[in-house]
């Protein structure tokens, strides 16, 4: 991004935002924007798999249960970077990002991230980051089953609910 891009607008970026620059757009449509992140995993202060860290402005919202994806560390990779890997494009697609990042966004990937609490194994981990590589090395040949609520969300925008004078605060029309 430029410099002082924070100053510039929110922490919500969609696609073809104005403060990406255009290496940054490269590095980010090959998500290799994520590789800086494997220091923060060697550090031990990140996982490869766990839930994707937020910025502090949307953490402070969080309810109580919302912080329950605080009893994992933090990661690179997640169902909800999966499932949710056009997030971009998604935001670009809405008549307010940020107020559809926090009202929608949010708490979906706050439920995925609770799927991972509770199952929170060696062997989840590995099935998410198997997933994860396929995604980036074969995932228009071979995509992953999307997530329902996903799907739903993907059918909400198509059918422009989530844009001005068609849905309520919550997305719903």
């Amino acid at each position: 991004m430029v410099d002082r891009a924070e100053d510039m607008g929110t922490s919500v970026t969609a696609r073809d935002d104005s403060r990406i620059t255009p290496l940054g757009k490269i590095l980010r449509r090959m998500k290799l924007d994520e590789l800086a992140q494997l220091i923060n995993v060697f550090k031990g202060d990140m996982s490869l798999v766990g839930p994707r860290p937020d910025v502090p402005e949307i953490v402070r919202n969080y309810t109580p249960d919302m912080k329950e994806i605080f009893k994992i560390r933090p990661g690179i990779t997640s169902e909800a970077t999966l499932h949710l890997r056009d997030e971009e494009d998604i935001l670009a697609k809405v008549d307010d990002p940020d107020t559809f990042y926090n009202d929608v966004l949010v708490p979906l990937k706050i439920k995925l991230a609770m799927g991972h609490v509770e199952r929170n194994s060696f062997t989840y981990d590995l099935r998410v980051l198997s997933k994860t590589v396929c995604m980036l090395t074969l995932g228009r040949w071979w995509p992953i089953e999307e997530h329902p609520e996903v799907t739903q969300l993907r059918d909400n925008l198509g059918a422009g609910i989530y844009n001005s004078g068609n849905r309520d605060k919550k997305g719903r029309s």
